[in-house]
C-alpha cells in the first residue's frame, strides 16, 4: 500500500521499524537504503511485488469493492494465495542470496553447543532428487546431505495434519477445490516426495490381485512398479509441484461420530440440486448449534431435513458443503467406527478421522429459508406400508409420461389408489393399496422419480404422508426405524394433475 494511503501514525511506525532493523539510514536530509535493505529486496525475485503496479491493482480492487462491483472475500483469498506463493518462492530459492549483516540488532543469539544441536541421522538410501546425497532425518523434516550443494528436497514429518514416519506412505489427491490424503504403513528404506498421474496409477493398481508391489524411483524422472508379473514405468514430477492443502487459521471445531455423519450425508445428498445458476442449492446445508445438528438439501422440487438432537456443537455455525467431497466422505464413512473432527471457517472445511484428512472449499452464499416452504398445518394424513407403496410407485411409473413422470394418488377411507397415464402412447396403469387415511377425500399428483427417491432413502416399515391441499407440498416422515434423537423430514412438491 502506498504511504499516502496510510495514516501518519502507521507511516511513522513503519519507518521507525525500518531504521531499527538497519534497512534504511539517514544521511543529512536524505533517507537511503542500507546494503542490508538492498540485499533484502534482492531476495525477492518477483518484480510485481516490488513495483507500483501492484499497489495500483490493489487500489483499483478496493474501489470496486467499495462500489459493490467486486467480492471482498475473493480479494482476500487472492491476496492469501499470492502471499503463500511468495513465501514458497523465497523458501525454494536456491540462488544463495544472502543478507549482508544481522537485520535485528541488540539481539545476540547464543550458538548452539554440540550437545544441544539436533542430531541428523541417516533415514534411507540415495536422495531421489539429486541422486548424490543420502536422506537424513533432521529435527523437523527429512532432507538430503547435499543441501549445501543446492539440493532442496525436504519432506516434513507432518503433512496435512498427519505425522509421517519412515515406514509410512502419504497419498494425497487434489482438484484444487478438494484435497484428500491418507497414510498407510509400508516397508521402505528411503524417503521421497513425488507426484504421479492419479488416473494412470489407479487404472494400473485396479488390475492387480492382492499382492505386494515395489515402487522404485529412477534417475530419469520415472518410477518403476514391480510385481510378480512384470515391471511398469510411469513418469513422475517433484512433490513440490503438487498443490498445497488450504490451511484453516483459528477454525471452529465439532466432533461427530462417523456413522451419524455418514447417515446424514446419505439421507440428504440425493436431494441437492445440479443447477449451476443456483450454486447454494447444489450442496448440503450444515447447521450446528448447542441444541442439535441439522443437515438440509433441496433442489426446489424436493427437500430433506435431517436432524440429530443427540449430537451438539459448542457454538452456532452454518455453512454449505459441495456434493463432491460429501460423496467421497459417504463412500468411506460407512466402515468407520471412529469420530470425525470437523474444522471450519468462512471459506473451508476440514474432516479428520482414522488415517484420512479431507479439506475442501465451501460454497459461498446464503442458503434459502427452507423453513418457509414446509407447511405447518396438514390435516390429511396417510399411513401406508413403505415397501408396498414404493413397489407400486415404481410399477405404475413405468406407464407414466416420460416428460412429467406424473402419478396420481387418490385417497378415500382405507383405500389408496395409485395411477398413471401416458396419453401419447395410450399407456395406463392403476393399483390399489390398503392404508390408514385420516382426512377429506382428495387427489394429488407427484413426480414418481422424486417420490421413489424419498421412499428408497427411508428405512422404516411404515411411512406417514401429511398433506393439506392438492397444490401444497406433501411431507414424508418415517413412523419407525429411527434412532433416539434422530428426525427425518422429507418434502416433495406436487405436480398439476391432468383432468
Amino acid at each position: 500500500m502506498k504511504a499516502e494511503s496510510t495514516r501518519p501514525s502507521t507511516r511513522a511506525s513503519i519507518i521507525e521499524t525500518l531504521f531499527r532493523r538497519k534497512y534504511i539510514e539517514r544521511k543529512k536530509k536524505l533517507v537511503l537504503p542500507t546494503q542490508t535493505g538492498i540485499d533484502l529486496i534482492n531476495i525477492i525475485d518477483n518484480e510485481l511485488l516490488k513495483s507500483a503496479e501492484l499497489t495500483g491493482r490493489w487500489e483499483k480492487r478496493l474501489k470496486e469493492i467499495e462500489r459493490g462491483e467486486f467480492n471482498a472475500g475473493t480479494f482476500i483469498n487472492n491476496m492469501k494465495k499470492m502471499v503463500d506463493e511468495l513465501v514458497y518462492e523465497v523458501r525454494s530459492n536456491t540462488s544463495k542470496k544472502r543478507i549482508s549483516s544481522n537485520v535485528i540488532p541488540n539481539k545476540i543469539e547464543k550458538p548452539i553447543s554440540e550437545k544441544t544441536k539436533p542430531k541428523k541421522t541417516l533415514a534411507g538410501n540415495t536422495c531421489p532428487k539429486c541422486k548424490k546425497g543420502k536422506m537424513i532425518k533432521g529435527s523437523a523434516a527429512y532432507g538430503c546431505t547435499e543441501y549445501k550443494n543446492n539440493c532442496d528436497l525436504k519432506i516434513p514429518f507432518e503433512i496435512y495434519g498427519k505425522k509421517v514416519s519412515e515406514n509410512q506412505l502419504k497419498v494425497s489427491a487434489s482438484d484444487l477445490e478438494t484435497t484428500m490424503s491418507s497414510v498407510v504403513d509400508v516397508e521402505s528404506d528411503s524417503s521421497a516426495s513425488i507426484a504421479v498421474s492419479a488416473r494412470l496409477l489407479l487404472d494400473t493398481l485396479k488390475t492387480f490381485p492382492d499382492q505386494p508391489l515395489t515402487f522404485k524411483t529412477e534417475g530419469d524422472n520415472t518410477i518403476e512398479i514391480s510385481s510378480d508379473q512384470g515391471k511398469y514405468d510411469m513418469a513422475y514430477f517433484s512433490g513440490d509441484e503438487f498443490p498445497k492443502a488450504v490451511s484453516l487459521p483459528s477454525p471452529s471445531k465439532t466432533v461427530v461420530p462417523a456413522n451419524i455423519l455418514g447417515t446424514a450425508i446419505s439421507k440428504t445428498i440425493f436431494a441437492a440440486g445440479n443447477d449451476d445458476l443456483r450454486p447454494v442449492m447444489s450442496g448440503v446445508f450444515f447447521q450446528f448449534s448447542s441444541q442439535s445438528l441439522t443437515f438440509v438439501a433441496t433442489d426446489a422440487h424436493k427437500l430433506v431435513k435431517y436432524t440429530r438432537t443427540d449430537v451438539t456443537a459448542d457454538q452456532t455455525a452454518e455453512f454449505i458443503m459441495p456434493k463432491k467431497p460429501l460423496n467421497l466422505l459417504k463412500g468411506i464413512l460407512g466402515g468407520s467406527d471412529s469420530e470425525v473432527t470437523i474444522e471450519y471457517n468462512d471459506a473451508n472445511a476440514k474432516f479428520t478421522f482414522d488415517n484420512i484428512v479431507l479439506v475442501c472449499r465451501l460454497i459461498d452464499g446464503k442458503y434459502p429459508n427452507y423453513e418457509a416452504v414446509i407447511p405447518k398445518e396438514n390435516p390429511n394424513k396417510l399411513t401406508v406400508d413403505r415397501a408396498s407403496f414404493l413397489n407400486s410407485v415404481r410399477r405404475v411409473s413405468i406407464f407414466s409420461s416420460k416428460t412429467t413422470h406424473q402419478i396420481r394418488l387418490k385417497m378415500a377411507g382405507t383405500e389408496l389408489n395409485i395411477s398413471a397415464e401416458d396419453l401419447d402412447f395410450s399407456n395406463k396403469a392403476d393399483e390399489r393399496l390398503s392404508c390408514d387415511y385420516q382426512g377429506d377425500d382428495m387427489q394429488i399428483g407427484f413426480n414418481s422419480r422424486f417420490l421413489s427417491e424419498m421412499l428408497n432413502n427411508l428405512s422404516s416399515n411404515d411411512v406417514l404422508i401429511e398433506m393439506s391441499l392438492p397444490n401444497r407440498a406433501g411431507i414424508l416422515t418415517p413412523i419407525d426405524g429411527t434412532d433416539e434423537g434422530e428426525k427425518v423430514t422429507m418434502l416433495v412438491m406436487p405436480v398439476m394433475l391432468n383432468n
